[in-house]
């Protein structure tokens, strides 16, 4: 079971996540049935931490910072992550299925 939803709509994959900033260390650390856990270094504070959230987000799923966009959550922890994908034709299953497959791949990068 994957924590995304796809939206037809607007051809896009929203992605709950759960941000940990003041963190020693800045990435993926879990990834659940019902979200994906990042850590961030920075601070909670001026939009820092929101900022750090796209970067990293884009960093791991292989595309720019321009397709991740924070939809809910801007003050919170918990959040909603809009990723739209680079090819507009690319089905969402396989869009989908590769960033899963970064997302495992860098879990399983850290866990070494």
């Amino acid at each position: 079971m994957e924590p995304f939803l796809w939206r037809p709509k607007t051809s896009t994959l929203c992605v709950p996540v759960r941000v940990r900033p003041n963190s020693s260390r800045t990435g993926i650390v879990a990834l659940t049935p019902d979200e994906l856990s990042v850590s961030i270094s920075a601070a909670p504070q001026d939009g820092e931490a929101n900022q750090m959230l796209v970067s990293v987000l884009a960093r791991s799923f292989g595309i720019p910072k321009s397709y991740v966009c924070i939809i809910s959550g801007h003050k919170s922890r918990e959040k909603v992550v809009s990723i739209t994908p680079p090819v507009p034709s690319v089905p969402y299953s396989q869009f989908a299925t590769g960033i899963l497959a970064r997302i495992r791949g860098e879990l399983e990068e850290a866990s070494k």
